[in-house]
C-alpha cells in the first residue's frame, strides 16, 4: 500500500513524507520512493521521517534516491533507551538515529 500511495503522489507531483521506524521500514520507504520515481520526471520532495533504528549501510541508497531524512534528535534524547531496546540481541549493526552516517553519505538531513 505504501508503494501504491507513493506512486500516486508522484503521478500528481505531490511531495511526500513517510515515517519509517526501524531498518525494515526504512527499506520499505526507500523501495516505495524508488518505484514512485521510476519513469517519472518530478521535482517532488521525498522525505523519510525519523529513520530510528536504521543501518548506516542504508545511507548511500538514501542519498542516491534523493531522499531527505527528517530526524528528530529530541525524540531520541527522550526515548533513546526505548529505541535502543528495539534493536534486540546481536544487532549491533543497527543505530539509533544514524545521522552522521547519513550526512557522510550525502543525505540531506533536516532536524525537526
Amino acid at each position: 500500500e505504501v508503494g501504491r500511495l507513493a506512486a500516486r503522489a508522484a503521478e500528481l507531483g505531490i511531495s511526500t513524507a513517510i515515517h519509517g521506524m526501524g531498518n525494515c521500514a526504512v527499506n520499505t520507504v526507500m523501495d516505495a520512493y524508488e518505484n514512485s520515481r521510476r519513469g517519472r520526471n518530478t521535482d517532488a520532495v521525498l522525505r523519510l521521517e525519523h529513520a530510528f533504528i536504521a543501518e548506516p549501510k542504508q545511507a548511500p541508497r538514501m542519498a542516491d534516491l534523493g531522499i531527505d531524512l527528517v530526524a528528530n534528535p529530541g525524540l531520541a534524547y527522550l526515548w533513546g533507551e526505548v529505541f535502543s531496546s528495539w534493536r534486540g540481541d546481536d544487532q549491533d549493526h543497527l543505530r539509533v538515529l544514524p545521522v552522521r552516517s547519513m550526512l557522510d553519505a550525502g543525505v540531506r538531513v533536516r532536524l525537526a
